[in-house]
This record gives C-alpha cells, structure tokens and sequence, in this order.
C-alpha cells in the first residue's frame, strides 16, 4: 500500500526533472512515516497479507464443503491450513521447531516460546485429531459431529487471523 502510493509521488514529482525544496520536504516526510510504521509494525509484510487471503479463501471453501455436506473435505482442507499457518507463525516468531515438523510438536513449541496460551494448544490438539482422522482414519471420523468440524473451520480462521 506504502509504495503504491510512494511510487506515484515519485513519479509525479521526478517527471518534472528537478524538484523543490518544498517537494524533497514531502519525499522526506513519506519516507519518515513509513519508517515509523516499519519499526512500529503497523506495515504488515506482503507475504503475510497474500497468505491471509488465501488461507481466507480455501477456509470460505471448506465452509461451502460443509454447506454440502462434505465434512471431511473441509476437515482435511482446515487441518492444512492449520498446518501451514503454525509453520509460518513459528517462522514469523522465530521459533525453531523443535520436537518436529506437524501441527501437535510445532503448537507445543509455539506455547513453550510463549506465542500461544495452553488453552489454544488444546484446542489446536483438538482440531488437529480431527484433521487426522478426515486423513487417515475415515471410520471414526465419521462419529465427528459436522459441528464440531464447523467451528474447527472457524475457530481456525480466528485463530490464524490473531496471530
């Protein structure tokens, strides 16, 4: 969003060959701002705003799984996102995974590290026996109540969008 802007001004005023006083005071002031918000963290980095809209979508569509009584597609598609998205905090974090690479040892390194509270491990264990069931164990994964798989779905998505 900053450079967009950025890049129009710059544009705008290096077109006209030479620039003013007046015209360097406002290239200083956006370069100043947009430090600011750097060092502040107010600027979300690109590859985290294309990861939320695409977890965002593939999330959307686990819900239309649901709506068509797909529970385990849209099982299977959450406990993904899931997975990725706990990489990526942990990455984000600076958190080396350190009892491996899957959703349960990286939840339980994320709380070690004081990312997360025990409370969302639980619930992390939680969606992802339901994620490994959808995978592997078909026959109980349909004792899962669609419910329950429905608010892994959105429970997933808040979570995700929290940290």
């Amino acid at each position: 969003m900053f450079y967009s802007g950025f890049k129009k001004q710059w544009d705008k005023l290096s077109s006209q060959g030479s620039l003013s006083t007046r015209e360097l005071q406002v290239l200083i002031g956006i370069l100043e701002s947009a430090k600011r918000e750097i060092s502040e963290g107010f600027l979300i980095p690109y590859e985290i705003r294309v990861t939320a809209d695409v977890y965002s979508d593939l999330l959307g569509q686990a819900l239309m799984n649901l709506k068509k009584n797909e529970a385990q597609a849209a099982a299977i598609i959450a406990g993904a996102i899931l997975d990725d998205g706990l990489k990526k905090i942990a990455k984000l974090k600076n958190v080396s995974p350190l009892s491996g690479n899957t959703i349960e040892p990286i939840s339980h390194d994320l709380k070690k590290a004081g990312v997360i509270i025990e409370l969302e491990r639980k619930k992390i264990s939680q969606w992802a026996e339901i994620h490994n069931k959808a995978e592997h164990e078909f026959d109980e994964f349909k004792k899962i109540d669609r419910r329950d798989v429905e608010e892994m779905v959105k429970s997933i998505e808040e979570f995700l969008a929290k940290h």
